[in-house]
């Protein structure tokens, strides 16, 4: 096991990227060496997204780009898991032999015994091109493909190539491995996963039967894994899970979240807690005052609303409506005048009228959200949307979809213009002194999603539009870099805008 090579690709949401840390950490635990290549592994692991027909194909792609690369001696072995796995095993089994093994999200535990038997049928030359299918004795229950109920203490029987037989016990998903856990891209900032599932029943939806029923993380382990981050380096710390509101709802805690924010603040080595997926129905005065008067929790919401027409948002069966959603905006803004609002949209859902469409790009026009994503909506099969009448076609949707996106760009400079000339404290994302580069986030802005603040000298004129970040004093931002070097945030007065970036000057 010394030297046994894996490389792992991790594609989807940071959910996903957090089921890829604990995963990555248990096998350098067990021994396994990193890959940075799928050359040269013996074992290449891929965690799938399987939520939208997009993603789900690009994962198909992935995997039959690794198969090739296995075909042609790259690597030795292929683990496939993730949320296409859970419901698609079946086909995936028997459509992709070339696979070793296909795990599902429930069982990712068993990633280190799975990598070990591998390597022991290798030696003793058995037949590694055979797919080897995982028959789970589980208290998994399923309803229709709509729910999936998964014990805490699940006993797995995995079955290779028929001959060999593993015993493994998958813990709870609080279990002690992954409170201490590597994290991937960003030195100074991680994910907080603090549930696993959903209990939620929006119609075009089909996570619940991915991932299962709502099962939040105890607040003693979050705790606990937050130190061990924050011990690590991690300064900036983003709780996500399907909906952080529902927290402590499956426990019978009220009010859970603001108890879990409560005790999180007490980490000293965090500076920054940032809250996404916040569900509006759920959120509290409680939670909106902790905002407000807590220095360690952004002013920053992330709060996918969907849809804001009436008629749609019952279709989509969203336990709010559009006069609860206004009067809660109204309340982020009255409460906290600096608050940085993010919402998700889906257009094209069935039934989708013209009104209704236009209803929803006047809220985006009056709203002004920060930090907008939309999506067009995806048809699928085990969503129970699936079978609603007045289909939008895909001309429309598209359609639709540039509509809200040109609207949303045209705003962009009524939105940052607030910023404009002011000073912010920004967290250091990458200091590249062979690019000159600094590239920062301030507290209205996310990893990956939304825009980034580039550090650059305006000694020499304006912006050069290029992907370095339109720095025009190389001289300049050497010093700036140097002059930062071990440290994690630096003051920023911004001064120019282009697209969803926006630049600024180091007043450090």
């Amino acid at each position: 096991m010394k030297n046994l090579k894996f490389h792992l690709i991790s594609l989807g949401c940071p959910k996903n990227q957090v089921d890829s840390e604990d995963m990555f950490t248990i096998l350098k635990r067990e021994g396994l060496i990193f890959s940075p290549e799928v050359s040269g592994s013996d074992i290449c692991i891929i965690n799938t997204c399987g939520f939208l027909e997009k993603a789900r194909k690009e994962s198909i792609d992935i995997i039959v780009e690794t198969i090739n690369h296995k075909l042609e001696g790259s690597t030795k072995h292929i683990i496939v898991t993730g949320c296409m796995v859970n419901n698609n095993k079946d086909v995936l089994i028997k459509d992709l032999p070339e696979v070793d093994y296909f795990l599902s999200t429930f069982d990712e535990t068993a990633i280190a015994d799975i990598a070990k038997k591998l390597n022991e049928n290798e030696n003793e030359n058995e037949n590694e091109n055979a797919s080897s299918e995982i028959s789970l004795n589980t208290n998994i229950t399923t309803n229709t493909g709509s729910n999936i109920i998964a014990n805490t203490n699940t006993n797995i029987n995995i079955n290779i190539n028929t001959n060999t037989n593993i015993n493994i016990n998958i813990n709870a998903a609080t279990d002690s491995k992954f409170i201490e856990r590597e994290h991937f891209n960003l030195k100074r900032t991680a994910y907080l996963k603090i549930s696993e599932g959903c209990s939620r029943h929006c119609s075009f939806c089909v996570i619940p039967a991915i991932r299962g029923v709502y099962k939040s993380k105890s607040i003693e382990d979050l705790k606990k894994e937050a130190l061990y981050l924050s011990e690590n380096g991690v300064k900036e710390l983003i709780i996500i899970s399907q909906d952080i509101t529902y927290y402590g709802v499956d426990c019978n805690i009220k009010d859970g979240l603001y108890i879990l924010l409560k005790e999180l603040i007490k980490v000293k080595k965090i500076k920054w807690i940032r809250l996404m997926y916040l569900y509006p129905a759920l959120i509290t005065d409680n939670l909106i005052s902790l905002i407000k008067n807590e220095e360690k929790i952004l002013k920053y919401v992330d709060m996918p609303v969907q849809h804001i027409s009436d008629n749609i948002l019952k279709l989509m069966k969203r336990s709010t409506d559009k006069k609860a959603i206004l009067r809660l905006i109204e309340k982020f803004k009255t409460e906290i005048p600096d608050i940085a609002l993010r919402t998700s949209l889906i257009c094209g859902f069935p039934g989708e009228t013209e009104d209704d469409f236009n209803e929803l790009l006047f809220f985006v026009k009056e709203t002004k959200f920060d930090n907008l994503g939309v999506f067009k909506y995806s048809d699928e099969l085990d969503a129970a949307s699936f079978k609603l009448k007045n289909k939008i076609g895909v001309k429309s949707k598209n359609e639709r979809y540039k509509t809200l996106m040109e609207l949303q760009n045209s705003l962009l400079p009524e939105i940052f213009a607030k910023y404009n000339g002011k000073q912010y404290e920004a967290i250091i994302d990458n200091e590249n002194s062979g690019k000159n580069i600094i590239r920062t986030r301030t507290y209205f802005q996310a990893p990956d999603i939304d825009g980034c603040t580039y550090i650059y000298s305006e000694n020499k004129g304006g912006i050069t539009g290029e992907i370095t970040g339109g720095i025009t004093d190389y001289g300049v931002i050497k010093r700036s870099i140097k002059k930062h070097e071990g440290a994690d945030f630096l003051q920023v007065k911004i001064t120019k805008q282009k697209n969803y970036d926006l630049y600024g000057i180091d007043c450090s």
